[in-house]
C-alpha cells in the first residue's frame, strides 16, 4: 500500500480517483493531476475537498470554472 494511503483502502483510493476525474471533466488534465497528487499524499484531505466541491456544485450551482479554481487553490496550498 502506498505511504500516503496508510489509513485508507485501495478501493477507496480508486473510488476517489474516479470521483476526481468526474469533478475535473472538461478541464485541463493539469487540474486532475494536481488533485490526484494531493489525494496520493493525503487521501483524507482529498476526500474532504471532493465532498466540498460536490456540495458546492449541488447546492449552490457554481460554475465549473469556480470548482476548478478551488481545486487549484486548495491543492497548491495543501
Amino acid at each position: 500500500m502506498a505511504q500516503g494511503c496508510a489509513n485508507i483502502s485501495n478501493e477507496t483510493v480508486l473510488d476517489l480517483e474516479t470521483k476526481i476525474e468526474s469533478i475535473c471533466k472538461g478541464a485541463s488534465s493539469y487540474y486532475s493531476s494536481l488533485f490526484k497528487k494531493m489525494s496520493f499524499k493525503n487521501p483524507q484531505n482529498a476526500k474532504i475537498l471532493y465532498e466540498f466541491l460536490m456540495t458546492e456544485q449541488n447546492y449552490q450551482n457554481v460554475k465549473r470554472s469556480t470548482l476548478i479554481t478551488h481545486i487549484k487553490g486548495i491543492c497548491l496550498f495543501n
